[in-house]
C-alpha cells in the first residue's frame, strides 16, 4: 500500500478498493477481481498483488480474510481500527 507522501509506480493498470467505504465488501471485491481478470486475459496480462507477485489462491484468500477481520472489528461497539495492523495479517 501506498502511503501519504511516497512515490508508487507500476508498469501496467492497477486496480484499488477502499472496501472500508463499500456496503458489501467481499462482493465488491470479487466483482474487482472479475473485471481485473477480465481486463489481463483481454490484453495478454497478469494479475499481480499488492508485493507485485503473480496472482495466486493464497493471495486472493488473504485479502478476504482482511476485509471480513476489519468488518468483525468494525461490527465491535468502541473499537477503533487500525486498517494498517490488518495488512500483515
Amino acid at each position: 500500500p501506498v502511503h501519504l507522501g511516497q512515490q508508487f509506480t507500476c508498469p501496467g493498470l492497477t486496480f484499488f478498493l477502499d472496501f472500508a467505504r463499500q456496503k458489501n465488501a467481499v462482493t465488491m471485491f470479487q466483482l474487482m477481481l472479475n473485471t481485473a481478470r477480465s481486463v489481463a486475459q483481454s490484453l495478454d496480462g497478469e494479475l499481480r498483488d499488492e508485493q507485485r507477485r503473480v496472482w495466486s489462491l493464497t493471495a486472493e484468500q488473504s485479502i478476504r480474510r482482511r476485509i471480513q477481520q476489519y468488518f468483525m472489528q468494525q461490527s465491535k461497539p468502541g473499537n477503533v481500527i487500525d486498517v494498517a495492523s490488518l495488512e500483515q495479517t
